[in-house]
């Protein structure tokens, strides 16, 4: 039983390091330049329509739909977060125009936040 236990113990010690260098090799796995383009694209469209949902909810009173709680705590915040993200991708984008492969990194922050946007409904939905 102490073998068993002792192999066991050894063989955890020399695959999870293997495991863990895997998973992040493959979470830093660099995306095609023109998928990050693409992503920019689509974060301005989102960035447009919160801030036409924004100017629909400015005249006092508000239209029906309008939530000015729901604006200031999650809007601004999570629009803020996209149009950081995107500065971050265009700013990559510039700065290494001509390479095909852009890092992960980058454009897993742009696609959160643009998802965090698209969740919120902004577009024909009423909060």
């Amino acid at each position: 039983m102490k073998r068993l236990f002792a192999s066991l113990a050894l063989a955890t010690v020399l695959l999870v390091p293997a495991g863990c260098a895997k998973l992040t090799e493959i979470l830093n796995t660099p995306v095609p330049a023109g998928t990050l383009e693409g992503l920019v694209t689509t974060a301005n469209a989102a960035i447009t329509t919160a801030d036409g949902y924004i100017a629909y909810c400015m005249p006092n009173p508000a239209p029906a739909g309008c939530d000015d709680s729901f604006i200031q705590n999650q809007v601004f915040p999570d629009v803020e977060k996209l149009k950081s993200a995107r500065n971050n991708a265009q700013s990559w984008i510039k700065a290494n125009n001509g390479k095909t492969l852009a890092p992960a990194t980058i454009y897993d922050a742009l696609n959160t936040a643009l998802n965090t946007v698209k969740n919120l409904g902004l577009a024909g939905a009423k909060k």
